[in-house]
């Protein structure tokens, strides 16, 4: 039901880059978005369970300008230069990347999103709540899709319980950041109750690792193993108990993700700079 409301709706999508619309249709199960003069793509790194089997992709923006000069993620969401453009430039790479995802992945799968810093001050509440509507118009449940915050959250122990309260409450799942140090520590962890702690492999010894997954477990969390780009990373994530790990190593981004075919955003064919108040949702 969901691939087809997906496809339903990409079948409304205009098939050509143009000057206002925010979303542009490229073939029959992907769509590139338009910010001022960026267009936007999706990049999916695969996350992998005990088994190797992937459970999921972590979704990474990739940004154009007319098809050929590459922007950064900072350089893209640096040219919001306000909280309303932020939070449309945030929801309409959420809306590409969700259906450029569930238009062709399985359904057990879960989609990790990554959240922009500014974003969590600039929403004052109900976080989660206006990229809930587009999944469900899209028939999707928010529980197949992971939040991840940032670490540069973990500043703000108040402000991350009350941001994991709001999408916990959507129905997401939630991923937080936890780095040697954190203000935000394992125990807060155990009080927040997020779905899942992210662990960057290097930052931690090997027996570091094993007692920090281990607090992982004892908090009701799992724990994710990322930048794992070597053989021996694996090994130690592994060892450690690590429920499900990410890198370089496994795979890189990459914008086919369950797709069989090579993909490329037109240049599209005006100058014209899209007003920010003109990008609303779908």
């Amino acid at each position: 039901m969901a691939s087809e409301l997906i496809r339903g709706f990409l079948s409304r999508l205009p098939a050509a880059p143009g000057r206002y619309e925010p979303l542009v249709r490229l073939g029959q199960d992907r769509v590139a978005g338009n910010f001022y003069k960026a267009q936007l793509a999706s990049a999916f790194q695969p996350i992998l369970g005990r088994d190797d089997a992937i459970v999921g992709h972590e979704a990474f923006i990739r940004s154009h300008v007319d098809g050929a000069t590459e922007l950064s993620p900072w350089q893209l969401f640096a040219e919001a230069a306000s909280d309303d453009e932020l939070v449309r430039l945030d929801r309409l790479c959420r809306t590409v990347h969700a259906i450029n995802y569930f238009a062709i992945a399985p359904a057990d799968t879960q989609l990790f999103l990554g959240v922009e810093t500014r974003l969590l001050a600039a929403v004052p509440g109900e976080h989660g709540r206006a990229f809930e509507r587009v999944l469900t118009s899209l028939g999707l449940a928010p529980r197949r899709v992971v939040i991840q915050l940032p670490a540069a959250a973990n500043r703000n122990p108040v402000l991350v319980g009350h941001v994991i309260a709001n999408y916990r409450h959507c129905g997401y799942g939630v991923a937080v950041t936890h780095r040697p140090g954190d203000p935000v520590t394992l125990e807060h962890t155990a009080l927040f109750r997020p779905d899942f702690v992210r662990l960057r492999s290097a930052e931690f010894s090997d027996s570091e690792l094993r007692e920090t997954v281990r607090r992982v477990h004892d908090a009701g969390a799992l724990a994710i193993v990322s930048h794992v780009e070597a053989a021996a990373a694996l090994a130690k994530a592994r060892e450690a108990g690590a429920d499900l790990v990410q890198g370089y190593h496994l795979g890189v981004p990459q914008p086919d993700a369950w797709f069989d075919r090579p993909f490329r955003l037109p240049a599209r064919n005006d100058d014209t700079v899209a007003l920010a108040g003109a990008v609303p949702l779908i």
